[in-house]
Parts: C-alpha cells; structure tokens; sequence
C-alpha cells in the first residue's frame, strides 16, 4: 500500500513572519477529535483482542503478553503496512481511504454494525447497502455449517466473499488471503496463481466470471467497488483479452462443472448449485457438490483435518 493511499499527509498551520519567514506548526486537534482519536483506539484494541490468532491462521512463535491479535497481526492480515496501521490505531485517523477501512474491516471481522461505527469514527459515511448485504449473509451462517460436508460460501453481487464454512475454506484458503481486494474471488481467480493452478479448465472458469462480471448492474452503491475491481483486474492480460471477447452472461444461466487439481489427490469434480437472491442486497450462495470418487474422499480428509485443529 502506497502512502498516499493511506494519508494525505499531516496538515499543519502556516506562520508567516513580517521577516518572510515562515513557522510551521503541527495542526492542533480540537476537544472533539480528541475524543474520537481515543475511541477509535480503544475501539480497534477491543475488536483485535478478541480474536484468537489460531482462529484466521497466524502461526503463534514465541511468548505473546495478551491471547489475542498483535497489531503486527492486524496489519499482515488486511495485507498494509505495519507503520500505516500503527498510526491509525494510535487515532490517526485523516487521510484513509475507503479501502484501507475495507480492509482492516475484514481483518477483524467486524460486523456491519461494528463496520459502521469504523467508518463514522474515521470520518466516512457508509456505503449504502453494504450493511444489508453483510447482515444477510451473516443469517445463512447454520446453513453454511450445517453444510459442511460440501465446501459453500456466500459472495455479493461483485464477488466478494461474505461467509463460508470450514470445507470451503479447507480448499480454497479463504482465511489465509488479504482483507480487501486480494480476498475478491474473481481477483483471486486472475492474479493469485495459487488458485489458478488448481483449475484443471481455468479458462472455462474465468471466461464465464468475466461475461458474469459484464452483466452487472453498473449504477448505486455497488458502482465504486466494481469500477476498482475491474482496474486491478486490468492488469492482467488474460482478463482484458476474455474482456474484449463482450460476453454476457446472468447467474440464471447454466453454470459449467468445476474441475480442480490437487496436487497429488488428482482430477475432483464439483457439480456447483447456485442460489441467487435478487432483491437488494443481491447475495449468491455456492455450495458445490463432489461428482466424483476423489473429490468426494478429498473433502472427507480436509473435514476431517479442520476438525482436528479447530
């Protein structure tokens, strides 16, 4: 992350002197950011404190002083710098962008009330429609689980994963990802060649998520968030070349089998069953279904592994 991406820089007061000179001094917060500058702090302990470093992957090495995420944690894992997010916790709080709160959201799994608050405490409204789309997604959580024999997830309207369960998880390391864009399934899809490589026919994947992605509705709150993910997608050739090919397709249409390959497990094969909610917020719900031997005896051993360890 690049620093004008975080902070516009300190504002400060200029002093000029009969002289010529000039005396430049820090700008002074009044009462009022005070007062937030210290619940923005408190807040943001509060909500890294309470989520164990086991529970969103971190390795523990050597003595930790409390149980819960360092700040060393919460900045690796919305995928900013260490310094960035020292001065934001500290309630520097001028100059952040929408993406940088996205993804220390994320980080710490905020609620969409919790998520709100942040926005209000660095100074953003919040986007219009995102909280519906956070809160419904949370409601299908036991259906996730209850799930779990299947890897399912809950994505919204422009592929952002919501909810998934543990199975999902164990196959496609949802966990381990960046907050914020990096955790975007179709980015994920182009620019991690982690998740690339597991596709036995990528490109049938891909060009059907590119005439998916055309088809979106392009105006409201979605538009900001859509607009930056097609600019980090750009960079890759391969999404501007199935881009040019203007394919359109609605998530009503027949969607192709999903064929992975892991490692030395081989060919797995997953029938995808969608289910789409079309009234606002509009939410995707993914389970998919194991077709053959070895994807079925593959997502029995990653259960099983994910019940050991959790």
């Amino acid at each position: 992350m690049s620093q004008s991406e975080y902070l516009e820089g300190p504002r400060f007061i200029h002093h000029e002197l009969r002289s010529g000179a000039t005396i430049v001094q820090p700008h002074r917060k009044s009462a009022t950011d005070l007062s937030r500058s210290r619940e923005l702090r408190a807040f943001l302990q509060a909500k890294r404190a309470r989520i164990l470093p086991r529970d969103v992957g971190v390795p523990i090495t050597g003595r930790r002083r409390l149980p819960g995420l360092t700040r060393e944690d919460v900045a690796h894992l919305a995928g900013v710098s260490f310094k960035w997010y020292g001065r934001f916790e500290s309630g520097a709080a001028s100059g952040v962008s929408r993406r940088f709160l996205e993804r220390i959201s994320a980080a710490l799994r905020l609620t969409a009330a919790e998520r709100k608050h942040l926005y209000s405490l660095a100074g953003f409204a919040y986007p219009e429609g995102e909280e519906q789309a956070l809160d419904s997604s949370g409601s299908l959580g036991p259906l996730l689980e209850e799930l779990g024999h299947v890897p399912a997830a809950v994505f919204s309207s422009t592929f952002d994963v919501l909810s998934y369960n543990a199975t999902y998880d164990c196959l496609f390391k949802h966990s381990r990802q960046p907050a914020g864009i990096e955790a975007n399934a179709l980015w994920r899809l182009f620019m991690d060649p982690a998740v690339r490589g597991v596709w036995s026919e990528w490109e049938t994947v891909a060009r059907r998520a590119v005439a998916e992605l055309r088809c979106l509705n392009r105006t409201g709150s979605s538009l900001p968030m859509l607009l930056e993910l097609q600019k980090e997608l750009s960079k890759s050739v391969n999404f501007e070349n199935l881009w040019a090919k203007n394919e359109v397709a609605d998530r009503a249409s027949p969607c192709p089998r999903f064929d992975m390959q892991v490692g030395s497990v081989g060919r797995l094969t997953f029938e995808p069953s969608i289910l789409v909610q079309n009234e606002s917020p509009k939410l995707i719900f993914l389970a998919l279904i194991p077709t053959n031997d070895a994807a079925r005896e593959h997502i029995r051993t990653v259960r099983r592994s994910a019940l050991k360890t959790s």
